[in-house]
């Protein structure tokens, strides 16, 4: 496991706290690489239950070096108090590093959070009020203060001071300077002999061929670049930030994990095509425990949009963990009137790959009666089993398999063009004009070769299409 980055591929709260303690039993370096304290990652071990949030997960392996790294903003505060509750609970915290270009979030950050919320009214992001946004933006306009400044508790507190009577009337006046200040003194006490120069330490190990996990935040379309803006967070939520984030070049990485759930989990306003407004969403919310680690906010839930994925997996995926798969029999087995099934409005849009919020991208929720599964198509009457490479509502649907690892990949010719991602089981069609390189991916995939003909390909073939048969499909053959 030389450099393995995990990272959320939904909007957050997929699972990542279990898989990235698990991938840190055997790491030597777990860097938290972005985000703040309003993201929370639950572990669950032999010490009991934990719910992180600013701590790295790696935190439970007394091996690995911890390093809350610089494209973080560490309220110092928050921090003190989970480092006191791990210690309590007899975690180790001898490996904990802070990294010295960390931004700071101090109380006005959260003031002005707070504010901005309640003026939006119906127009709120919806965030945890916990002061990341306005962090974010200070560091943008580069006058926030930053963990090196904790290694100097006397000037630490001189820059406190400064920052607070620059602040509104309106904020001042309900704080108290005095108690500000006694507690920037103690946070410098505490937090300043943790504070290093970790980019460098990061690469030094990575040049030694040691073993890294990074740990992201958040979720890929959660991200302020491509993610649902402006209903996103403020941070780097891709596998490219969470390079940035931790110090390293962009070819240290050797694996991109994105974690998803079986089905679709979000918190706060924004964009949720699939969303389930009724018995069995709030029944998924119960049975899967679907409440914020932080705010203890209940989530909305939603059935698995294949075309979300997709994109995520665009933005730089090698491969897929897929949590809470175990809700969704307990779903079925429940009273809930109808079993659903998202795919997408093929026929009024191709398949693109722009924006998760596009119209083109958009998903739609086709219900049916449980039990059995009715084409849309046929006016509800007609039962259509998945057979002959065509899916429940009667478009044709092809399943590609990738080549052993074993086996070298096929270069991409100008006489063997990329391939083109076509209708999966959950997603809109084709464009001729947008083509993807298979080579980075790893797993399942739905393509076939722009402009083939239609052939029987040969089991040697990179990328074998077979109809969604599970006949044919085991043999690995059909026809595009």
């Amino acid at each position: 496991m030389p450099t393995v980055t995990v990272i959320g591929a939904q909007w957050g709260d997929e699972g990542k706290g279990r898989v990235i303690d698990l991938l840190a039993a055997t790491a030597d370096v777990v860097v938290r690489s972005n985000g703040g304290s309003n993201a929370g990652h639950s572990v669950e071990n032999d010490l009991g239950r934990f719910a992180l949030a600013l701590t790295p997960s790696g935190i439970f392996n007394p091996a690995a070096i911890c390093i809350l790294g610089g494209g973080m903003v560490v309220n110092p505060a928050v921090l003190l108090d989970e480092m006191s509750s791990l210690s309590a609970r007899g975690v180790s915290l001898d490996n904990l590093r802070l990294s010295a270009r960390a931004a700071l979030v101090m109380p006005w950050h959260q003031w002005q959070d707070g504010k901005r919320e309640t003026a939006a009214g119906a127009g709120k992001i919806g965030t945890t009020k916990q002061g990341i946004g306005p962090a974010y933006a200070e560091k943008a306009l580069r006058t926030i203060m930053r963990a090196i400044d904790l290694r100097d508790a006397d000037g630490f507190v001189a820059k406190a001071s400064a920052a607070f009577a620059a602040q509104p009337d309106e904020f001042r006046d309900g704080a108290s300077l005095p108690d500000f200040l006694a507690a920037a003194r103690v946070w410098a006490e505490k937090l300043g002999p943790l504070v290093q120069e970790t980019d460098a330490f990061v690469r030094g190990r990575w040049r030694a061929a040691d073993d890294i996990l990074l740990e992201g935040a958040q979720g890929s379309l959660l991200d302020l670049d491509v993610g649902t803006y402006p209903f996103c967070t403020s941070s780097d939520c891709t596998a490219l930030g969470a390079l940035k984030g931790a110090g390293l070049p962009p070819q240290a990485v050797s694996r991109v994990v994105g974690v998803m759930k079986a089905y679709v989990t979000r918190v706060g306003a924004g964009p949720f095509p699939t969303v389930l407004n009724d018995e069995t969403g709030k029944f998924i919310r119960r049975v899967g425990h679907e409440f914020g680690t932080r705010t203890g906010r209940e989530r909305d839930c939603g059935w698995f949009d294949g075309p979300l994925a997709r994109y995520a997996v665009d933005l730089g995926l090698t491969e897929i963990t897929l949590t809470k798969l175990d809700v969704l029999p307990a779903s079925r087995r429940s009273s809930s009137p109808s079993a659903t099934c998202s795919t997408a409005s093929a026929r009024r849009s191709p398949r693109t790959s722009t924006s998760p919020v596009s119209p083109r991208s958009r998903s739609i929720t086709r219900p049916f009666p449980a039990g059995r599964r009715t084409s849309p198509a046929s006016g509800g009457g007609t039962t259509c089993r998945p057979t002959r490479g065509r899916s429940c509502d009667g478009s044709r649907r092809w399943l590609v398999f990738r080549s052993p690892p074993s086996r070298p990949r096929r270069a991409a010719t100008t006489s063997s063009p990329l391939p083109t991602i076509v209708p999966s089981l959950c997603g809109p069609p084709a464009s001729a004009a947008h083509e993807l390189d298979p080579a980075p991916l790893r797993g399942f995939f739905l393509c076939k070769k722009a402009g083939e003909k239609k052939k029987r390909p040969t089991r040697r073939s990179a990328y074998v299409g077979a109809r969604l048969n599970p006949r044919s499909a085991s043999r690995g053959s059909g026809r595009p």
